[in-house]
């Protein structure tokens, strides 16, 4: 998992960014269609127009779209071959090819189909389907998704604790309340607990039959 894109704050890529947990807002203009995704700050153009492509292969590719009747057609080509289509490492290269093509099934449902093709990668091309939900709750909005923050200990935190075992220095942040960390809590009750192994700067202790909160890094997560 280490190995993840997603975990290091890459952009997500094409077609991952649509299906990720994290909200994204559609604006359409009259030859230009904006794609805002929350996670990482990420975005892409959808061109209407005649335009030339990227000098340089990209994470989110070049994309070019087409009315087919009430059916948004967007072909994706430019990629590079850095993102995965999710955290279990499936892959793509350079070559990768995308047919996307957005349905509005009402008005608050889009149906999304993607047409994927790699001939380095895969045999032949394959296909996913899913709806689109608009989220209806009152003033919704893309918040700033502070990616780097949530992925330091992650990222660095092996250089920290080398730090420590070559200085001999005690380490900090001896609390139930760490900086930098995911807002997910776990209780655990008992006398002493240690997560020393894997994350070294969680290290609390509590009385027998109390419980304490601690942080949880976002490198938990699957």
């Amino acid at each position: 998992m280490t190995a993840t894109p997603e975990l290091k704050c890459y952009l997500p890529g094409v077609p991952r960014a649509m299906y990720m947990p994290y909200p994204f807002e559609i604006t359409e203009s009259t030859n230009k269609i904006h794609v805002a995704y929350e996670f990482s700050n990420t975005a892409r153009t959808i061109h209407l127009d005649k335009v030339e492509g990227p000098p340089d292969d990209t994470w989110m590719g070049h994309s070019v779209g087409r009315w087919d009747g009430d059916t948004l057609v967007v072909d994706v080509t430019n990629f590079n071959d850095r993102s995965w289509f999710d955290r279990a490492g499936n892959f793509h290269s350079d070559a990768l090819h995308l047919v996307e093509r957005f349905t509005l099934m009402s008005s608050d449902i889009i149906r999304y189909e993607v047409t994927i093709e790699d001939p380095k990668v895969f045999t032949r091309p394959w296909r996913i389907a899913m709806p689109l939900y608009r989220r209806v709750e009152p003033n919704m909005q893309l918040l700033d998704f502070r990616c780097n923050e949530f992925v330091e200990e992650f990222m660095y935190g092996g250089l920290r604790k080398q730090q420590w075992l070559s200085t001999g220095k005690a380490r900090p942040w001896r609390s139930t309340s760490l900086a930098r960390c995911h807002p997910v809590t776990a209780s655990i009750n008992g006398m002493v607990s240690r997560m020393d192994a894997a994350y070294p700067m969680l290290e609390y202790s509590s009385r027998r039959g109390q419980t304490a909160s601690i942080l949880v890094l976002l490198a938990t997560g699957g």
